[in-house]
């Protein structure tokens, strides 16, 4: 039985198999940890084995070993834009340490902690917002430069962040994993201009989201049956955004710095690798400056 949300759960799953299993993997043991339970470890795995079925029925009758199908689902639907976002952060949060952002900032990140992505800095400093059971999972102390900060939907995370040291006269670094399709599309607007009412501007904010070409009844069936899966999972992907168009969405609140497509992620992270990683068609990385 799982105890934490689904996309929690299998992005905390994909990032620790994924280094367990490759040969090559694209994050460090610390980079990769779950901070799931064993049990969870166990529900996910058969879930994933049995979805097999769902997603490929003909490689269903091929594969009898369980962990081979484990394999399959793993790296074929789940792993490459879970762990090629990690990458990406970690990239981005390192370039923003050069030009002087020394604040990062976590909104809603699940078991997701990306203190370990952190660039070796002694100015350095991160505040993770999320709800109280979830960051006592995550972490055993605090530190004079990590800051835990207990939220809930009724939160003003500009004002959580305002009486907890945060300094608004000073750039800072967000980071928004899942937000953009798990919310609706204004909330999720609403959430970038309380980041925007406590940022400095210029302030940069990183996260991913998928096309809304997904959601129409010609899109690629693998994209469909992802969508199939996180509503039967009771945590449906809601909102899809054109690529085209984000900036015009986004209007006032944020300017978008890059928007990478599967292809770009992919020859980024997977083009010279030996595995048969490949992300996704209809998913994105958006990194955007808050206005």
């Amino acid at each position: 039985m799982l105890t934490h949300p689904y996309p929690t759960a299998i992005r905390a799953f994909s990032r620790q198999y994924h280094y367990n299993d490759s040969t090559s993997p694209l994050l460090t043991c610390e980079e990769a940890a779950a901070n799931l339970t064993d049990a969870e470890i166990a529900a996910l795995s058969a879930r994933i084995e049995d979805a097999l079925a769902f997603f490929d029925p003909d490689m269903n009758q091929l594969l009898t070993d369980p962990a081979k199908k484990r394999r399959y689902v793993l790296n074929r639907y789940f792993v490459p834009q879970t762990v090629a976002f990690s990458c990406y952060i970690k990239e981005q949060m390192r370039l923003a340490v050069q030009r002087g952002t020394y604040q990062f900032v976590s909104v809603g990140s699940g078991l997701e902690s990306f203190v370990p992505l952190l660039p070796a800095h002694d100015e350095v400093r991160f505040f993770d917002l999320d709800n109280h059971n979830m960051l006592l999972q995550k972490y055993t102390t605090n530190t004079a430069a990590m800051h835990t900060l207990s939220i809930d939907y009724f939160t003003d995370i500009s004002e959580a962040l305002s009486q907890n040291g945060f300094h608004s006269d000073r750039p800072a670094f967000f980071l928004l994993p899942g937000h953009a399709m798990y919310m609706e599309k204004l909330d999720f607007l609403k959430l970038l201009q309380q980041l925007g009412q406590v940022a400095h501007p210029g302030s940069s904010v990183v996260f991913d989201y998928v096309d809304e070409a997904s959601f129409l009844m010609d899109a690629d069936e693998t994209i469909q049956k992802i969508l199939f899966l996180s509503k039967s999972n009771r945590a449906e992907i809601v909102a899809g955004y054109d690529p085209l168009f984000m900036d015009f969405f986004l209007e006032n609140t944020a300017f978008i710095y890059e928007n990478l497509s599967s292809e770009n992620i992919n020859q980024l992270y997977f083009e010279n690798q030996s595995s048969d990683l490949a992300t996704l068609p209809y998913f994105y990385f958006a990194h955007a400056a808050l206005k």
